[in-house]
């Protein structure tokens, strides 16, 4: 069903970005995958062009002093997520998507 293809498109990305271990994992699985369900090409495709409304990198996000531990986890979050995803980015490169 859709749902469930959205749902495991929607984990895969997220993991392969928020990982760098799991980024090569990720992108074999989306192209195994994608064999079987020509959809999750075109899934992975929307993911991508989502990632910087999804991901914002750009606001800035201000916390009261009750709250700075939560600030820099999602600092940290935001960081990782954006590194992954060039990692990720570059493992789906070498697959066939169109």
């Amino acid at each position: 069903s859709s749902d469930l293809r959205l749902r495991v498109v929607t984990l895969l990305f997220d993991r392969g970005i928020t990982t760098h271990f799991y980024a090569p994992v990720m992108a074999d699985c989306a192209l195994i995958l994608s064999k079987e369900i020509p959809e999750i090409s075109e899934d992975l495709v929307i993911q991508v062009g989502m990632f910087e409304k999804l991901y914002d990198m750009n606001t800035t996000i201000a916390y009261s002093d009750d709250t700075i531990i939560e600030c820099v986890k999602q600092r940290e979050k935001r960081r990782r997520r954006s590194s992954h995803f060039g990692t990720i980015w570059a493992e789906l490169s070498f697959c066939s998507f169109s």
